[in-house]
């Protein structure tokens, strides 16, 4: 099927007995932020400029041959260098899509896989936001499931607001109401 095929089915309504239910409203769409990483990047940048600034200053204050300060700092240089690509490979290849159905989690590099987490196996969800994320505009959600595989998934990297995190509990409690899961008790 074409996209555009794929489009028309996805949005219409299913249908559920007698009565129609809504077709999935795409709730966040993307990547983790790098700003929800920032203090291994800061601490990666660091690391790496340490490197570039610590070889004159171990030749120059501590006598250290100009061979092994080069040594040394080209060592802590590719160090940083390493771990900021591995921060970035880590949020790259990790996508979000949260729908007011499911949530589906893609990772991976070379191949990919996609879990996806139906909304009313959700128990709760919480959300959080230290005082960095706040003036980075970055928050967490963090779901408690019933599901076996995934009893517990973290979001996030999402956008700082309440805004998705209450459009969340939103679609729990409609999910929830669909399947006739209200107080269910383990």
């Amino acid at each position: 099927l074409g996209e555009t095929a794929v489009a028309a089915v996805a949005s219409r309504p299913l249908t559920s007995g007698t009565e129609a239910v809504p077709a999935a409203v795409t709730i966040f769409k993307g990547a983790p932020s790098w700003k929800a990483q920032f203090w291994p990047v800061v601490a990666a940048i660091a690391l790496g400029v340490g490197g570039l600034c610590g070889a004159p200053i171990l030749h120059l204050s501590f006598d250290v041959a100009w061979s092994w300060a080069l040594i040394g700092g080209a060592v802590a240089l590719g160090l940083g260098g390493f771990w900021l690509l591995y921060l970035w490979a880590a949020r790259a290849t990790l996508k979000f899509l949260i729908t007011t159905r499911a949530i589906d989690v893609e990772s991976g590099l070379f191949s990919k896989n996609i879990e996806t987490l139906q909304l009313w196996r959700v128990r709760d969800l919480e959300f959080h936001q230290t005082m960095t994320d706040r003036l980075l505009g970055v928050s967490r959600v963090q779901l408690f499931t019933h599901d076996e595989t995934t009893p517990q998934l973290l979001l996030w990297g999402l956008p700082g607001s309440r805004k998705i995190f209450e459009q969340l509990q939103d679609a729990l409690e409609i999910a929830r109401l669909s399947r006739n899961v209200i107080g269910l008790v383990e």
